[in-house]
């Protein structure tokens, strides 16, 4: 007998997705630091998950998994890359439902651990940095067939880090720099059970 829709919606979900990513940098010290006082690094993305969806019925649910991110970016002035591993429950809501498509909304929270690695322009040295973090996720999803989806998903952080720079002036003054993700994006393509 096949299995309702309702049945092979829920189960293991896995997907990959890329993306642009956008954070912002402001020097709290900007008199040293060769005038740079705030600028924006553009980054590409690469994300993997790997967790489960669990639907009530035909049209609500969630997903809940971990995700993994890698993230390269550089700017006039500053390369920076970026490491997240956080894990995520969002609410699922479909739309349209059929057995070949489906169309769905996503309204989701993450949190977890990001490491940032960044370096100055002309520089041999690097700092790094480890900090904890929180995202809203809000997108869409295409549902094809019982299989594959695809999920449009932008990931907004609520939270902002102060970050120790490793240059000295000619005083021995250290710089310092807050960083600021204002956003990130992502075309996830996802296996699972829908």
């Amino acid at each position: 007998m096949e299995p309702s829709k309702d049945e092979y919606r829920t189960g293991l979900l896995w997907g990959f997705g890329l993306g642009p990513a956008v954070s912002g940098y402001e020097i709290l010290n900007p008199l040293v630091l060769r005038g740079i006082e705030e600028e924006t690094i553009k980054s590409f993305s690469l994300q993997s998950q790997l967790g489960q969806t669990l639907m009530f019925n035909r049209y609500f649910g969630f997903q809940h998994y971990a995700d993994l991110g890698f993230n390269f970016g550089s700017s006039e002035h500053w390369g920076s890359t970026y490491i997240d591993l956080t894990y995520n429950l969002d609410l699922l809501v479909n739309i349209a439902n059929t057995d070949s498509f489906g169309f769905g909304l996503i309204l989701g929270v993450g949190a977890g651990f990001q490491t940032s690695f960044f370096s100055l322009a002309g520089e041999s040295k690097s700092t790094s940095r480890f900090d904890f973090q929180t995202k809203v996720n809000v997108g869409t999803r295409l549902i094809f067939g019982s299989r594959f989806a695809l999920d449009f998903l932008f990931r907004i952080p609520l939270l902002s880090g102060d970050t120790g720079y490793y240059y000295y002036n000619t005083t021995g003054e250290q710089e310092f720099l807050k960083r600021r993700d204002y956003f990130s994006f992502f075309v996830n393509f996802t296996l699972g059970r829908f």
